[in-house]
């Protein structure tokens, strides 16, 4: 086994190789670990475990999704972090801090493998030294003569301060060194549109024009065609494996002419694509059924394409970049929303299973290296069905991600994208606002949509990252429309101070009866701004101390909604706070400052 170790400004990334430098394949191996880390702590301190939830999608409130935790060791103990179902933040996220009890400083971690990568962390029998491990669940390997395997790669990060201290040092380091910089803004997240969210398969050009025409006077900048785009296979599904193949009933006029379209309105032409996934009767399924990993029926519908073999990788590298490039595509969704596990685990032979995975992923990364290298000015976003597969190797890779798909219900959207902020760079982050037609009980008809649908709580939520939309916005009122115009005109004022740090200034509320507060501060250029959100209970007011700010330095604060204006030196925002008065329930007020 190998490791490279290589810089990343303050910290340090590990990634372990393996390597069959016999004559003869390997034997089975097992209980592979590519990463391990020991260092001391004192008999009397209480290592302290940050850690959260993936980015399942989870309607309930406080949502398991992007949970933000808190884990003692203060005995023998371990905890362990894991993904699941073959989707490495399936379950947890594979990002996590180490702390001493008394929050004054510690490590932070980035695992990066995107299968069922686990994370055990564990303080020693003697008490004085905690291990952290890194490893595939249930790996047993059989490598061929003269081959190598990728198996896993982790950043570390020490930092001195407080959690929200490191976990800003984390964030910088991701922004600045891992992740791929923004491309259109070059400096600050998008306004995004993608119709599936409230319209799913139902569309045609001439009513996706229409909402093309709808969000464009809202400010999108992107418009993106999600799943059903292309000719569906035996199941009528989402067309996965006729990438290229168009649907005339759909687009009579073409696709390429679709895009121009779009194009012509100053948005941007998004394709989503899953080229994981194969569906039945589909053009890969009936000329490359060698290259699938397949299931029994009636699980056959659809089929794992398999990375693990280069010539597949190449084939579909090169079918995918050619799509991108016949419609000009500059943003694409990369999807995955199989489990790839039970492919894999309908492997007989263990060495092989073991093998395959590793190899799926290592090929499936060159792949979207491929995409960035080949389409350059291609936004690529993260995505399996939402955020179940983030981690360090996926966010090498992704200008942005779809951190979940729950997009129906405001508190579940704030709580996602309150909890992803904690760990990563918010021009990462993307979710949407959109009425959803499942839930006609609780939401009203289209064109009765208002402030009880689409409240302030819930589009300063979406000041928090991205800001996206969808749905059938052609289908609300006017003065809906016009609201999201006022929020994205607002947005695009201060979305730059999202390339910055984050700080909590409120714990994440576990009742819908608690308030909560995001400060986004740009250290570069001085600039921030406070959200404070109230869902709903008999607390109208609150004093909130701010943090960042040079304490010689006069703010200036400005309130939306509103016209009020007022002044603050660093020191008394931080010691004092700013007062904050909500009175309705599910609302919220953005103060920004200069």
């Amino acid at each position: 086994m190998t490791w490279n170790c290589r810089r990343r400004d303050i910290a340090w990334e590990f990634e372990a190789r393996l390597k069959n430098t016999a004559d003869r394949p390997s034997g089975l191996l097992s209980g592979i670990e590519f990463f391990r880390m020991r260092w001391p702590v004192a008999l009397e301190s209480i290592p302290v475990i940050h850690h959260g939830g993936g980015g399942l999608t989870d309607a309930a409130f406080p949502s398991t999704s992007w949970r933000i935790k808190r884990t003692e060791l203060p005995d023998w103990a371990t905890l362990r972090l894991e993904g699941d179902k073959g989707r490495s933040s399936n379950k947890d996220l594979p990002i996590f801090l180490v702390s001493d009890d008394e929050d004054a400083g510690g490590l932070a971690f980035v695992v990066g493998y995107s299968g069922n990568v686990v994370s055990t962390i564990l303080r020693d029998a003697d008490y004085r030294s905690v291990l952290v491990t890194c490893s595939v669940r249930g790996l047993q390997l059989r490598i061929p003569q003269g081959e190598s395997v990728r198996l896993g790669s982790v950043l570390v990060l020490p930092y001195e301060g407080d959690s929200i201290t490191g976990k800003n040092a984390l964030r910088r380091v991701l922004r600045e060194e891992i992740c791929p910089r923004p491309i259109d803004p070059p400096n600050a997240p998008a306004v995004t549109y993608v119709h599936w969210f409230g319209i799913e398969n139902q569309f045609t050009a001439a009513s996706l024009l229409r909402e093309a025409d709808v969000v464009a006077a809202c400010g999108a900048e992107v418009f993106e065609i999600d799943a059903g785009v292309f000719l569906q296979g035996d199941n009528k599904d989402y067309g996965a494996g006729n990438w290229g193949i168009e649907n005339p009933a759909k687009f009579p006029d073409g696709l390429e002419s679709f895009a121009n379209d779009i194009r012509s309105k100053k948005m941007r032409f998004g394709l989503w694509c899953e080229p994981e996934s194969v569906e039945a009767g589909t053009m890969v399924d009936l000329e490359h059924s060698e290259w699938l990993l397949q299931l029994p029926a009636p699980d056959n519908k659809r089929s794992l394409f398999d990375f693990s073999i280069p010539e597949a990788a190449a084939y579909m590298t090169d079918l995918i970049v050619a799509m991108m490039e016949k419609y000009g595509a500059s943003w694409s969704r990369i999807d995955s929303n199989l489990d790839p596990d039970k492919f894999w685990n309908s492997i007989p032979d263990p060495g092989l299973r073991g093998y395959k995975e590793l190899k799926h992923f290592e090929n499936y990364h060159r792949f979207l290296d491929s995409l960035r290298t080949r389409c350059p000015n291609l936004h690529l976003e993260g995505c399996s069905s939402g955020g179940r597969r983030i981690d360090l190797e996926t966010l090498k890779r992704s200008h942005s991600f779809w951190i979940s798909d729950n997009t129906a219900f405001s508190t579940t959207v704030h709580q996602h994208i309150g909890g992803a902020n904690h760990w990563l760079p918010s021009h990462l982050l993307n979710m949407a606002a959109v009425k959803y037609p499942l839930f006609p009980q609780k939401l009203r008809s289209y064109d009765q949509v208002g402030d009880e649908t689409f409240s302030n709580f819930w589009l300063l939520s979406l000041f928090g990252g991205l800001f996206g939309l969808g749905g059938p916005h052609s289908a609300y009122p006017a003065t809906v429309n016009e609201k999201f115009r006022r929020f994205i005109a607002q947005y695009k004022k201060i979305r730059e101070n999202l390339m910055g740090d984050f700080y909590p200034l409120l714990p994440q509320p576990s009742s819908s009866t608690d308030w909560d507060a995001w400060q986004f501060h740009n250290p570069a250029t001085g600039r921030g701004h406070v959200i404070a959100f109230k869902m709903r209970g008999s607390i109208s007011e609150m004093r909130l101390p701010l943090r960042g700010l040079k304490q010689d330095k006069s703010y200036q604060f400005s309130v939306f909604p509103g016209t009020d204006e007022f002044t603050g030196s660093g020191i008394e925002l931080m010691s004092n706070g700013i007062e904050i008065r909500i009175s309705e329930n599910y609302s919220a007020t953005l103060f920004s400052y200069v």
